[in-house]
């Protein structure tokens, strides 16, 4: 049976994918509003990043769950699936949305260089 130390720990783990889950959301935000995520942003979802494979390690300690925990358990599963999920389509926006604005950056400097060759000034 699990003790109260391995529903704590399988609660503060269950917190833990919820707030990581929710910069993963913020993140989304800004990107499908055209806008790279914050650098603090960044930083708050780097630091917490191996909180979460501790939390992993933990939970392998755990030898035996209750039927409740196993529910929390289930839930843990599913919230880090939804978050791989949310974060490789947040990669998807982010590569998108650095690819249009090179584009757009570098589309200014091909036509005007296109142009002067085109009408033979250097």
């Amino acid at each position: 049976m699990a003790d109260n130390g391995s529903m704590e720990l399988l609660e503060g783990y269950q917190r833990l994918c919820e707030t990581v889950q929710n910069l993963l959301i913020q993140e989304s935000t800004a990107l499908k509003q055209g806008e790279l995520p914050s650098p603090e942003l960044l930083q708050k979802k780097a630091d917490l990043l191996p909180q979460l494979e501790a939390g992993v390690q933990a939970l392998k300690t755990v030898d035996k769950l209750l039927p409740e925990d196993k529910k929390i358990v289930q839930k843990i599963q599913q919230k880090i699936m939804k978050m791989l999920m949310l974060d490789q389509e947040n990669e998807k926006l982010l590569l998108s949305l650095q690819m249009s604005q090179q584009l757009s950056s570098n589309r200014g400097k091909v036509s005007s260089d296109l142009l002067k060759s085109l009408y033979g000034k250097n």
